[in-house]
Order: structure tokens, then C-alpha cells, then sequence
């Protein structure tokens, strides 16, 4: 029943984003770029394809909280899940092993001495996979939870800051039309913050190419940006929209807003004034079946690289201050 849920929700997120496209062309991520989905219970933030679900949920459903957590967690806590109240199927997942060079799964793990053991195994190898999914109530539906209180959002001037300073490569801010990452010489090239419609929107397109930039070989090493391939190829569609996706992840964990392009912006250098379309034939062009698998995936390598910005790049200042 779990997968069924979790299967029809996939299928109405990606008919939502597909809307969005239609309607609102490059500025689609704008209404998906709130509070970062988190769990009250563990402090965790969830990243990836639960983040999109769940962003999903508090958009479709119109939630003010962007907390999630089970029922077991929930009275852990001393608190209940109100009665009648729905609950959302999110993904569980875990550390799988395999033989290395063989297909098929190994006798699974059941301890955390047979767990080491397979891990200095130079023969067994792992990856960390869906395993099974989970079912989170929002915390507005849980009785006895303190009301939600939205942290201060970072504003522009120290937004820019962080993104400027803490860039993954070489940053040159010029006069220039295009913002582009170039795999080649690992450099970010944007224009001047002055020529955008606001700084929402030059926060975003930095952000955009900051993503692209995890995906260099010696960072995260995606396919779309290691082999260089340029639009209308699918890795390169595909590499879009994980930097899109994670842009918006990687803002919402910052705390900062995400401005919609103005007409001047669109047509800057002509890459973004089609760039929803773009991405919306590209999902469109897919078999059906495929386009939640495709998402997904998308989703997963954004969260990967909105994860590798926090910990590289924007929580050291943080850290520099605690120290």
C-alpha cells in the first residue's frame, strides 16, 4: 500500500511541476522555495527526494509547518498524532551490500559487527539505496507540538555574502550578459548584481551555477557536467534540472529567497527565457512510467549537491564563528 501511495504521489508531483513549467516558464522553482522539511524529532533535514515530496505536501495541502515526523517518534516525544489526521509515505533508506564484480544482492547485515565486517571486506562493496518507506504526519497534526516558529531569513546583503565568499570555484563577476559554470576552467562567470531585476534573482542564478560546480570531477563528478555535453542532449536536460532542484533545496536550507526573472533577466543572453519550457519538453518527451524515475533521480543528485554546498562551503563560516 505504502509503494502504491508513495508511486501516486510521485506521479501528481511530477503533473504539478509540469504545470508550473507551463504557467510560469523559468520562474517554476519560485512557489517550491520555503522552509527546508524537517523532522522535529531527530533535527533532521530532508534533503533529496523526500525534501521534493514533502515540498510537495506543504504546497498541495497548504501547510504553515514544515515539520514531519512518525507516530512512534511522535510519542517518544510524549506527544499524539491527532486522531483522523493524514499521514504522508516518504522514503526509508539504508546502506545495501553487494559482491563486487557479481549481480545480486549478499546476505544482508544483521548487526553493526557484521556491518564493519563487510565494510573493510575488499570484496563487498555498498550503496545507499531506497529500502522500504515510512509514513510522517505534519506538525500540525501532532497534539502537544510547540507551535512552528520560521528562523529569520538571512537577508540579501549577507545572503550574497555567503554565496560570493564561500563559492565551490573561481567566481568573476563582470560586465557581461551570461551567467554560466565552466567545467574547463572550474569557473563561475555572472554579471554584475546591479543588472538584475532584484537580488533575489542574482542570488539565484548564482546559486544555479554554484550547483552545477558540485558536479566537477574531483567534487561529486555528475555525468552531465564531466562530459560536456550541450543542449538537447539528455544529460545535459537532466543536469538542469539538478541544478535547479537544488538550488532551490540549497536555499531553503539557507534561508533565503529565490527572485522570480524579469523580463530584462529572461532575455539576457537567452538561456533562461525558455529555459521552463525547455525542461518541461524534456520531462514531456519521456514515457510516462519514466518521468517520476527520472525526477527522483534528479532530485536525489540535487540533494547530493545542495548537501556538498552546506558542508564545504556555506556552513564554514558557522563553524569559524562557533570556533
Amino acid at each position: 500500500m505504502a509503494d502504491e501511495k508513495l508511486d501516486a504521489m510521485r506521479e501528481a508531483l511530477v503533473a504539478r511541476l509540469l504545470e508550473d513549467m507551463d504557467a510560469l516558464g523559468a520562474n517554476w522553482v519560485r512557489p517550491w522555495v520555503s522552509q527546508a522539511p524537517q523532522n522535529p524529532s531527530t533535527g533532521t533535514v530532508y534533503q533529496g527526494r523526500n525534501a521534493l515530496i514533502l515540498g510537495f505536501v506543504i504546497r498541495s495541502e497548504g501547510y504553515d509547518d514544515p515539520r514531519f515526523m512518525t507516530f512512534r517518534q511522535a510519542q517518544k516525544m510524549g506527544l499524539k498524532v491527532a486522531k483522523g489526521c493524514h499521514g504522508w509515505p516518504v522514503e526509508r533508506w539504508g546502506e545495501v551490500f553487494f559482491h563486487k564484480g557479481r549481480t545480486g544482492r549478499i546476505p544482508q547485515p544483521k548487526s553493526a559487527a557484521e556491518r564493519e565486517r563487510y565494510r573493510r571486506d575488499p570484496e563487498v562493496v555498498s550503496k545507499v539505496l531506497p529500502i522500504g518507506h515510512y509514513t510522517v504526519f505534519n506538525g500540525s497534526d501532532i497534539v502537544g507540538l510547540d507551535p512552528f516558529c520560521a528562523p529569520d531569513t538571512m537577508a540579501d546583503t549577507e545572503a550574497r555574502r555567503t554565496l560570493v565568499e564561500s563559492c565551490p570555484c573561481e567566481l568573476k563577476i563582470l560586465t557581461t550578459d551570461s551567467a554560466c559554470y565552466s567545467p574547463m576552467f572550474d569557473r563561475i562567470e555572472m554579471p554584475l548584481a546591479a543588472s538584475f531585476a532584484d537580488e533575489g534573482t542574482f542570488l539565484r542564478c548564482l546559486l544555479h551555477e554554484e550547483v552545477h560546480a558540485t558536479g566537477a570531477e574531483g567534487r561529486l563528478g555528475r555525468p552531465g557536467i564531466v562530459s560536456g555535453e550541450g543542449m538537447g542532449s539528455e544529460s545535459y536536460a537532466f543536469e538542469e534540472l539538478v541544478a535547479e532542484l537544488g538550488s532551490v533545496f540549497a536555499a531553503s536550507r539557507l534561508g533565503i529567497g529565490l527572485g522570480d526573472l524579469a523580463a530584462a533577466d529572461l532575455q539576457r543572453d537567452g538561456a533562461w527565457e525558455n529555459h521552463g519550457a525547455y525542461l518541461k519538453g524534456w520531462l514531456q518527451a519521456l514515457p510516462p512510467e519514466e518521468r517520476p524515475r527520472s525526477l527522483m533521480a534528479a532530485a536525489t543528485q540535487a540533494g547530493r549537491a545542495a548537501d556538498w554546498l552546506w558542508e564545504h562551503c556555506f556552513s564554514k563560516g558557522e563553524a569559524d564563528e562557533a570556533a
